[in-house]
Order: C-alpha cells, then sequence, then structure tokens
C-alpha cells in the first residue's frame, strides 16, 4: 500500500467495481485532511521562498555537473 493511502492523503479504491463518489467528497472533506497534506507538502510557504529553493537547487545541479 502506498503511503499516501496508508496516511490519508489519497482515498483509497476497495475495488476496481466500487466507486462512490460521495465517498470521495466525503474523505477529502474531513477536517484532519489539510493537516494529512501539510505532512506531505508545505502548502502554507510562500511561492516567491519556493522559487527561491528551487532556482539554488537547479544552480547547485549545474554546477555540480560543470566540474
Amino acid at each position: 500500500m502506498q503511503s499516501f493511502v496508508r496516511d490519508g492523503l489519497v482515498y483509497g479504491l476497495e475495488g476496481a467495481g466500487r466507486f462512490d463518489p460521495s465517498e470521495v467528497t466525503q474523505f477529502y472533506a474531513r477536517d484532519e485532511w489539510p493537516n494529512i497534506l501539510r505532512r506531505y507538502a508545505n502548502v502554507d510557504q510562500a511561492e516567491a521562498d519556493l522559487a527561491r529553493i528551487v532556482s539554488a537547487a537547479v544552480s547547485h545541479l549545474a554546477a555540480a555537473r560543470a566540474s
């Protein structure tokens, strides 16, 4: 089982023939779901901060490749 499903981030289907859209909607509407998402992604981080982090990582990789 994928950790996304195990930890309650992603809705897990029990069987290919069984799909209930209302269950999926209820799953993602749970009060605890945003906190589970925060364990996997820093959704509260400013986009500008993330852009600087990605830029620094790309620069680091480019420098390592050039040497």
